[in-house]
């Protein structure tokens, strides 16, 4: 059994709570400590659906098992570090802290432009995108950042097409980020405000930087489906939210 003290404490959610793991610091642990194992069986559920066919795991931590903790069983995963060994910030801790955004404002549009194709290119479904739930992992220097999505990944859906259809998980995964996108400019609109061009017309706003343009061929994309979705997926936990 792993004892997790308190000084490993990463971050607590509504639901959950990560500590570094006790004996090897390249993993953290999931713990739940409000409610249930529902949402930690969804997310290993699909976990386990990923690691059959996921090749690129850049920018998702890799899921390793469960383990026995004193504070209940435990999901493990990698840590996301920077390169110096510390626990990456998180890109909410990032906007609301003004010596970190000023930090990684330059980089930040390119790093979630990275992130939004990545999860488009490799088909990963997200329950929702919010920025508590994005590390931003830096380089050696700190002149290159990636943001790494860490939590609430998979889908609830009660018949889920978008786990066999890369059409429907183009589809669900857009809307997702459409929906994150709006938070962050109106929650955040300083944070991605562009560079002052005084030879522009003040009434000219050019489009979020990290937003890359929807591809014109989705609407007729010929890819063959993997497999026609059943009913219910094995080791999945059924709900209704979409």
């Amino acid at each position: 059994m792993l004892h997790l003290d308190d000084d490993l404490l990463i971050g607590r959610g509504l639901h959950r709570a990560c500590y570094r793991h006790p004996r090897d610091p390249a993993l953290c642990i999931k713990v739940v400590h409000n409610g249930d194992q529902t949402e930690s069986q969804r997310e290993q559920a699909y976990y386990r659906h990923l690691q059959g066919r996921l090749t690129d795991w850049s920018l998702l931590p890799r899921f390793h098992g469960v383990c026995t903790t004193d504070r209940g069983p435990g999901a493990v995963f990698d840590r996301v570090r920077d390169a110096d060994g510390s626990t990456s910030v998180s890109l909410e801790a990032c906007l609301t802290t003004p010596a970190t955004l000023d930090r990684y404002r330059q980089a930040l549009p390119a790093a979630l432009a990275q992130l939004r194709a990545y999860l488009l290119r490799h088909g990963v479904l997200t329950m929702t995108i919010k920025p508590r739930n994005i590390a931003l992992q830096r380089s050696d220097n700190g002149s290159a950042l990636r943001c790494v999505i860490f939590d609430n990944i998979g889908c609830a859906d009660w018949i889920p097409l978008a786990l066999y259809s890369r059409r429907f998980a183009r589809r669900k995964i857009l809307r997702r980020w459409q929906r994150f996108e709006a938070r962050l400019l109106a929650e955040h609109p300083e944070a991605f405000r562009p560079a002052q061009d005084n030879s522009r017309s003040p009434r000219h706003t050019p489009a979020p930087l990290f937003h890359l343009p929807a591809r014109k061929a989705a609407a007729k994309d010929t890819t063959t489906d993997a497999a026609r979705a059943p009913s219910t997926r094995p080791g999945a936990v059924p709900s209704r939210r979409s």
